[in-house]
């Protein structure tokens, strides 16, 4: 039987010979001792829950200071690609003789093409939820709470979103082209990822 698949090359494995060695990761529920049931800030759980400030003031901890506008980076790609579920095990660490780093983003999702799926974000933005009434007195709240320069932060908001609506169509064939072929979902992902950058972009003023 036939099957189509997309094949990954997997960031955390690297290749020894014929040997595969595994890279240690952490989520970043795993590095503030928290239970995975804390991944979303407004989850069920009753216990101490995680937030992005939280996660700046870790990643400062343990020696990453120097990546911080990285994760803030990740922050703003993942509003203004409408992923809702960027959640604490969505991010991780890679912990190394060398240090600590980021890992790649993983598991992004664009939420607003599909029925039935929460517009609630895994993680508050300056105290919003839902990523399109974000503005920028919200991003210069959060950026203050992870100890980030307001206008650094909202410079890079601003980078960010007119980098993302350039390069959609691009990224819009290199889809269509794979082996998989063209997909209606497509133009609705591109749709909707140009219209979120266009609101971030119109309220940061806000």
């Amino acid at each position: 039987m036939e099957r189509e698949f997309l094949l990954v090359e997997r960031y955390d494995r690297v290749q020894e010979g014929e040997l595969l060695r595994r890279l240690h990761q952490e989520d970043f529920c795993q590095a503030l001792g928290l239970p995975p049931g804390a991944k979303y800030q407004h989850s069920h759980y009753h216990g101490q829950k995680g937030s992005f400030p939280r996660m700046m003031d870790r990643l400062r901890e343990v020696g990453g200071g120097t990546q911080v506008m990285q994760l803030w980076d990740m922050l703003v790609f993942n509003v203004l690609s409408c992923n809702t579920d960027a959640h604490l095990k969505n991010h991780s660490l890679i912990l190394s003789a060398d240090g600590v780093r980021l890992a790649p983003l993983y598991d992004v999702m664009c939420a607003s093409v599909w029925q039935n799926i929460t517009r609630n974000m895994a993680l508050d933005v300056g105290g919003k939820r839902v990523g399109e009434y974000i503005e920028g007195r919200h991003w210069a709240r959060e950026a203050e709470a992870c100890g980030i320069s307001p206008r650094r932060a909202l410079a890079r908001v601003e980078y960010l979103s007119q980098r993302m609506r350039e390069e959609l169509g691009a990224a819009a064939h290199d889809v269509a082209a794979m082996p998989a072929g063209p997909h209606a979902l497509i133009a609705l992902v591109r749709e909707a990822i140009d219209q979120r950058c266009q609101t971030i972009q119109n309220t940061l003023s806000k």
